[in-house]
């Protein structure tokens, strides 16, 4: 796998850009710098990014569920989380049933 990296630190239509801005109107075009690639990670790395992934999910979960709660943000426009998630689960217990007779009416059971 490789990978490309620009440099970015001036803007494409100056002459700083093409290396016109500094350089005498009789010096040799700037010599491109070799950016290295990046290396293969190590697990330890991997997990670090996960941890720091999963800490930042966990984050936003408890403002989720913390900003409602201290009326901070109207629980009409954001519930808390909790609700949320109990909102979802009786809706799926209620959905239950009828998904099992939709799923017997599309595979042709009839009740016996």
């Amino acid at each position: 796998m490789t990978s490309i990296t620009y440099r970015v630190d001036t803007e494409p239509d100056s002459p700083a850009h093409h290396g016109l801005a500094d350089a005498p109107a009789d010096a040799p075009p700037p010599t491109a710098t070799r950016i290295r690639p990046r290396r293969w990670r190590g697990p330890m790395a991997l997990l670090g990014s996960v941890v720091q992934r999963s800490i930042a999910v966990a984050a936003l979960l408890a403002v989720w569920e913390t900003f409602p709660r201290l009326n901070l943000v109207d629980a009409t426009f954001l519930p808390p989380l909790s609700q949320v998630l109990q909102a979802w689960w009786d809706l799926g217990r209620r959905l239950r049933p009828s998904s099992t007779s939709i799923a017997a009416i599309l595979l042709g059971k009839r009740g016996e």
